[in-house]
């Protein structure tokens, strides 16, 4: 795997991406690339945790290239400044991207990665994915689900929310602190931002955390406001038990699509929980994800690892 790292947007410290390909990317050969956000909620996760996730590496070896970009980090910046990433990221693209074939690009991102992807759709002017792939993705921060509090009893992304306690995690919404775009944390130390994003859940404080943010920024707390009929064609995969972004974010998604006569692929994996996990064990549920990307796209790449 072929990996370069670029500055994208030069704050202090930087906001970075990786380009990835299965060989070195050659500006007179461009490929199709696939612009993948990472989920963490948008309170952790980094562009190189957990890469790449099933479904990017199917693309990785059908000769795509990936853009794996960092963003900047609740609570200590805000939807403005992750809006303010994904322009400095889409004038990247254009102006300095190498490899990179515009005219063949397919965006997406996993759990908070998928909202990012509705926020990118929304305030990109060049860059026109021609389709949008979401993996479990959370859509409805505004809702019921991210505002209602947790039983100690309750598990959360195989957590027990009894483990998840406030002393351990509170120092992170102390005011003040620098901005940062990248964690790589394991969700089961219990003072790591990913068991903040927990706690947060269990607390039912994830959605207004989120949804205030959302509103500042552009005016509504529901990400599915922002759909419209100039969205691309889109793939959706979500597991039926996800205990941290429920399916129903995933149908919700589907429906804003529908009614605005946008294509739509649904696939729900059954007794399936958040990242669905191991992923090998669903790859029949990615390889038609893939397939259908490729369906609503038009781009077939020859065979597996064969480069264009």
């Amino acid at each position: 795997m072929n990996r370069t790292v670029h500055i994208y947007n030069p704050l202090q410290p930087p906001v970075e991406l990786d380009l990835v390909a299965s060989a070195p990317l050659e500006p007179t050969s461009p490929r199709p690339t696939f612009i993948f956000f990472h989920g963490g909620g948008l309170l952790s996760g980094s562009r190189r945790g957990r890469f790449p996730p099933l479904p990017v590496k199917l693309l990785l070896d059908r000769g795509w290239a990936v853009v794996v970009p960092d963003y900047r980090l609740l609570p200590e910046a805000c939807i403005v400044d992750i809006l303010d990433d994904l322009r400095q990221l889409e004038a990247w693209l254009v102006q300095s991207a190498v490899g990179v074939d515009m005219y063949r690009v397919v965006v997406g991102g996993s759990s908070a990665g998928s909202l990012v992807s509705i926020l990118a759709l929304s305030v990109w002017k060049t860059v026109k994915p021609r389709a949008f792939l979401s993996l479990w993705g959370m859509a409805q921060t505004e809702g019921e689900w991210y505002r209602r509090r947790r039983a100690e009893s309750a598990v959360l992304g195989g957590i027990p929310a009894s483990q998840l306690h406030e002393e351990n995690v509170a120092h992170y919404l102390q005011p003040g602190r620098p901005h940062i775009s990248a964690d790589e944390a394991d969700m089961k130390d219990p003072g790591s931002r990913a068991s903040l994003f927990l706690w947060l859940l269990k607390q039912g404080q994830i959605g207004p955390l989120i949804s205030d943010s959302v509103r500042a920024a552009i005016g509504t707390e529901a990400p599915l406001d922002l759909i419209s009929s100039s969205y691309p064609p889109t793939v959706i995969v979500h597991g039926t038990a996800d205990t941290v972004a429920p399916v129903t974010d995933s149908r919700a998604l589907a429906a804003a699509l529908q009614r605005v006569e946008v294509r739509v692929r649904l696939i729900e994996v059954d007794g399936a929980d958040h990242g669905l996990a191991p992923q090998e064990k669903y790859r029949i549920s990615f390889e038609e994800a893939i397939m259908a990307v490729e369906e609503f796209t038009g781009i077939h790449l020859p065979h597996p690892d064969r480069l264009i």
